[in-house]
Formats: structure tokens, C-alpha cells, sequence
């Protein structure tokens, strides 16, 4: 499964983000780590509108639960050290019902987050992400009468 997904930092640049769920069950660390050797690094959300598409584009893939890049410091930022202003948690979370319940999954049919605990082997969502100029032309096509 893989989601393309454009958003503005600014009026002249713009990040395209890749996402690619990784069918493979592994720990939060071993995610992360996979997500930053293949890719750039676990998924960030960071709207309504992401979390909206990447639950969209994960409906019918038959995967309950993805990791997704937030983790405990205290909930406040990403794998990729930005920081976390969006939330969409489960209405009974965080609740650090098992201690050492740091890492973050998100419930694919809601889009919910949960804490767990880091070492559940479960898939993954990574991305990748370029910056580009806003104002860039991809194509031109020019047709001479």
C-alpha cells in the first residue's frame, strides 16, 4: 500500500511525502530502524487530513494495528524529532495501563492511537519525504501553431 501526499511549508516550498506500509511485524526500534535505512523514518500525522488518507488508503489491507512515529518524551514529538501538535488518541488514551507503554499504534478502521509497549511485533507505517519548490513546472508542453 503506498499514498502520495503533498503539503505546503511554505509559499515557496512544499514537501511530497511517500507512505509505504511495510508488511512485516516488527518492534517499535526495529521499525523505526527499517523506516530510516529504506526510507526516512515511521509516519508522521499531522492533521486531520493526513491521518484521513493514510486510514483511507489502509482500508481493505486487512491490518488492525501500524506503528506510527510518536513515542513517549512526553508525547510531544516524532521519530523525526518534530514536534507533535496533532493527536487523534483513543478517548481511554494514553493510559499507560501496562508501565512501559512508550510507543505509539495507530487502529487502521478509526485512525485511533494507542499506547503500547514498544517490543509488540506489529506492521508499520513508514514515509519518505522530499522538499521541493512550489513553483516548480514538472512538465511543459509546448505546441507550436
Amino acid at each position: 500500500y503506498f499514498l502520495e501526499i503533498s503539503r505546503n511549508i511554505n509559499r515557496d516550498f512544499k514537501i511530497l511525502s511517500y507512505y509505504i506500509l511495510v508488511n512485516e511485524s516488527r518492534s517499535w526500534s526495529a521499525a523505526q530502524s527499517y523506516c530510516r535505512t529504506y526510507h526516512t523514518d515511521l509516519t508522521s500525522i499531522r492533521s486531520k487530513e493526513e491521518k484521513s488518507n493514510i486510514t483511507l488508503t489502509l482500508n481493505g489491507s486487512g491490518v488492525q494495528y501500524v506503528w506510527i512515529g510518536l513515542y513517549r518524551d512526553p508525547w510531544a514529538f516524532w521519530s523525526d524529532n518534530t514536534t507533535s501538535t496533532f493527536t487523534n488518541w483513543n478517548p481511554a488514551e494514553p493510559n499507560n495501563l501496562n508501565p512501559n507503554e512508550y510507543c505509539v499504534s495507530m487502529y487502521v478502521l478509526s485512525g485511533k492511537w494507542y499506547d503500547g509497549g514498544c517490543n509488540y511485533r506489529i506492521r508499520f507505517f513508514c514515509f519518505t519525504g522530499e522538499v521541493q519548490n512550489a513553483n516548480t513546472v514538472r512538465s511543459c508542453h509546448h505546441v507550436k501553431h
